[in-house]
């Protein structure tokens, strides 16, 4: 009969996904915090925010430009995360050696919502998505006799 315990190269290799991913979340929302958007040459007024902007408009942020496409980035991000989180804490708790379902999920709803900043999108938050994914894969484990 085999062993009741999760292989500890899965729980490692999981973790290491789901570490990364977290990473890269930090680091793209910093990129969406403190990256200034040039705007296009030819335009001489911005509205943004109940602002006006006239002449020479200002170079703004994802945050200062659209701050409810930031937060639903950021929403989409920590529930992808903490989802996978969680997923692994079941299948190390329940010495299971199944996929997670859960993290594969939450990863591909990562990506199918990173499409939606096209090549940027995929890229940023994709790469998050992508690496949620390959946590919840499961690896196969060979039978030495």
């Amino acid at each position: 009969m085999g062993s009741m315990t999760t292989p500890v190269p899965t729980i490692r290799r999981s973790c290491v996904f789901i570490g990364l991913a977290l990473l890269w979340s930090v680091v793209a929302v910093a990129v969406l915090l403190g990256h200034h958007i040039a705007e296009p040459i030819g335009v001489l007024s911005l509205t943004t925010n109940g602002h006006t902007y006239f002449g020479n408009p200002p170079s703004l942020t994802l945050f200062q430009r659209d701050p409810i496409s930031f937060i639903n980035v950021v929403i989409v991000l920590v529930v992808g995360l903490v989802a996978s989180m969680i997923d692994l804490v079941v299948r190390i708790v329940r010495h299971s050696q199944r996929p997670g379902t859960v993290a594969v999920i939450a990863g591909v709803a990562v990506v199918l919502f990173s499409l939606f900043g096209l090549l940027w999108g995929l890229a940023s938050i994709g790469l998050v998505g992508v690496l949620l994914v390959f946590s919840g894969l499961p690896t196969r484990r060979k039978n030495v006799i």
